[in-house]
Formats: structure tokens, sequence, C-alpha cells
């Protein structure tokens, strides 16, 4: 994680007066916990920072958190939280079994409301068990995401179990049974497998969402610095490099060059219109580049705004 700056969020539940202890009424107040990323810190010293953070926290909790957005000035949105989108919230003394009356109530299911953070992470501690509950927007993430995060938040939790003393920047994120799998399904099917799924007639592939399509476009903006592009589109529509090239200038906030049917497949129209139209940013193939080099050396040498160039695999 390259987070240098994080903001977790929690609450207190405001009941530690003796005058408002018993209470009836929701009194609930958010808090901020904010740490910076020392990735040689041991996890006891983690530990430690954790605590001595939630206690000063906790130390200004009357302090109602929408006062705190109003003096601050702080835009609102329905949208998304201010100052954080991962909630800790830890509910000690949470009793699976109460008696009421000569009756015993037993807890057997969960149903918690809907989230209003990217995620949450519930912690209910009991003096026989604690129940961990993992959720998430299924805007963000998907079920296979999801059993991701948590398989490797388990992983981290049996790793610092087991050797307390471990830098931050030394636990592996991944199981070496994650890895294993992982690898297995980087090296593909055998042969006959292969050719038996090829028989069978049976339309393959991967269901990409709107939310993964987003993750790609700002990742790669972040990976390679990209800003405001004007990009040639002129791969076909079945192309799935294609969607790159349209979304790219779209989301980046310039334009999308479309280059018309008849100038598709002429290496010099194409150089020609990079050159004309300010073109910034290309996704090609190698054979692409190559014929442009070949037939448009002298339109590519004018064009002075072509900065970033995607090499891709032949369709």
């Amino acid at each position: 994680m390259d987070v240098q700056d994080l903001t977790i969020g929690t609450a207190d539940a405001n009941l530690n007066d003796c005058d408002v202890a018993h209470t009836i009424g929701f009194l609930l107040n958010l808090l901020i916990l904010r740490f910076r990323r020392q990735p040689c810190q041991r996890f006891t010293d983690a530990i430690v920072e954790v605590r001595d953070t939630a206690y000063t926290a906790l130390g200004n909790s009357r302090l109602p958190f929408d006062v705190l957005l109003e003096e601050l000035n702080i835009p609102r949105s329905s949208a998304y939280s201010p100052f954080f989108q991962a909630f800790f919230n830890y509910r000690a003394g949470t009793q699976n079994k109460h008696l009421w009356g000569n009756c015993q109530f037993e807890l057997e299911e969960m149903h918690p409301r809907r989230t209003a953070y990217y995620i949450t992470l519930d912690v209910m501690e009991s003096t026989e068990e604690a129940l961990v509950l993992f959720r998430v927007q299924k805007s963000f993430y998907g079920l296979a995401a999801t059993n991701l995060l948590l398989k490797t938040y388990l992983h981290v939790l049996d790793m610092l179990c087991s050797d307390v003393s471990l830098p931050l920047k030394d636990i592996p994120l991944f199981s070496k049974k994650q890895l294993i799998h992982t690898l297995g399904l980087g090296r593909g099917l055998s042969r006959g497998h292969l050719v038996h799924k090829w028989l069978d007639r049976q339309p393959k592939g991967i269901i990409g969402t709107h939310s993964g399509l987003r993750n790609e476009i700002e990742g790669y903006n972040k990976m390679w610095k990209l800003g405001v592009e004007g990009v040639l589109q002129q791969s076909a529509f079945t192309f799935n490099h294609s969607s790159d090239q349209i979304y790219r200038g779209l989301v980046n906030g310039r334009m999308v060059y479309v280059v018309p049917w008849s100038k598709r497949g002429d290496p010099f129209e194409i150089t020609k219109i990079i050159q004309l139209h300010n073109i910034t940013y290309t996704k090609a193939t190698p054979s692409e580049y190559s014929l442009w080099i070949h037939y448009g050396y002298d339109n590519l040498r004018q064009a002075s705004d072509w900065r970033f160039t995607s090499v891709v695999a032949s369709p």
C-alpha cells in the first residue's frame, strides 16, 4: 500500500460520563483516526501508536462531528463521506445471550444495515468470543474482490499473531496457498483441457463492471502520470483495447479522435491525423507503429504534442 497519510473512522457511544450512562437515545459521535505510513515500524510499535491515537480521539469525543465539519467549512456531499471511507466499529461487551425475565434470548443471525463507507470492519467482543464482520460497498467491490480482501485480512492476522515483532513492510499480503493458486491460473489449462473447452462451444468471457473499468483507467493515469490527453481511436471496436482509446480521452477531459473508416488502415493518413489534431496519446500494436514510422515518418516528426505511446499485443 503506497498511501502515506491514512484516515480511518470510528465511533464513540458517548456513554462514559456517569451523568448520561443510563440515558436512552442516540449519542453516537464519529471520530477520525489519522495515521502516517511507517514501513519500517514493527507491529508492536504500530499497536501502541494506534492505541495512543484512539485514546487521544476519544479524549476529544465531546466535540460533535457535524460541528467539526461546519467549523472547518468542509464541503458536504451525499455521494461520499468526508475525511474517511474506511470505518472501524468496535463494540465491547456485546453478548450473544441475554436474560429477560424468565426468558433467554440468543443471537442466531445478524442482518447489518447497509454501510455508508467503502469498507467497514465490525468487531463485537464478548466474554466468550469475538465476532468480526467485514462489509464493503457493492458498487466498489464484487464478490470475488470481497473474498480476496477477507482472505488477505485473515492471512495478515495469522502472520501477526505468529510474530508480533515483524516490521510492517515485511508482512506478506498473500499466503502461499493464494500465490500457488494464482501461479496455476497464470500457467493456464493443459492442452487436452483446452481442446475439450473449445469443443463444448460454450461462450467464454469475464463480466467487466463499470467500477473495474474505472479502476483500470485511474490506475493507468496514476502510474503513467497521464493528464488531459488527446487520444487517437483507430482500432476496431471489437478489439478490447479500443475501450481504453475511447474512455481515456473522455474521462481525462479533452477529446477522442475517431479515425474515419475511409482512413483506417492507412498509416500515412493516421500519422497525419496525429500531427494535425495534436494527438498526445496512442495505443496500438507493434505492427501498427512499424507501419506508421515507415510510411508516416515525416508526419510523426512534426507531431510535437505526441507524448505517450502504449504498445499492446495484436488482436
